[in-house]
């Protein structure tokens, strides 16, 4: 697999340009259909579906299930991401811009899991750039499949 340019550039420095093509830009006081959208715009039809209750948020991905709780204070649009990016394993890999994480909007680069592999091997360095899904908060219980 060969990375375009603007790939390269994406996993090297964050290309804050390239930020909203690329990636799923979640605001955290987001509606949740839109950032299931946002995130399902990477992914294979069906692949990602959610439902909401009066007490929590229920995402389904082909791997498991996760339940965001929507209990203390809003909003709950990180919470969300950060369940959606920890169900995507093993196929996809949803991991943050770093640099996005300690704002109220987050960035997540959402590839397959060949695809950041070979990110990884190309660039070592994309790591202090990017967080893995185990690495985030997120206030969600993860059920796997």
């Amino acid at each position: 697999m060969k990375l375009t340019k603007d790939e390269e550039k994406l996993l090297t420095s964050g290309g804050e340009e390239l930020t909203s093509k690329f990636a799923a830009v979640i605001d955290w006081r987001g509606e949740f259909e839109e950032i299931v959208e946002d995130f399902g715009r990477f992914l294979p039809d069906g692949f990602l579906s959610f439902e909401e209750g009066d007490d929590s948020l229920t995402v389904r991905s082909r791997n498991g299930v996760a339940e965001v709780p929507l209990d203390g204070d809003p909003p709950f649009g990180l919470d969300l991401a950060a369940a959606i990016a920890a169900l995507l394993p093993p196929d996809y890999e949803a991991c943050a811009i770093r640099d996005t994480l300690g704002s109220d909007t987050h960035c997540y680069l959402v590839r397959s899991y060949e695809w950041w592999s070979e990110a990884r091997r190309a660039h070592p360095e994309c790591r202090r750039i990017f967080a893995k899904p185990s690495e985030l908060p997120g206030g969600f219980k993860l059920r796997k499949r």
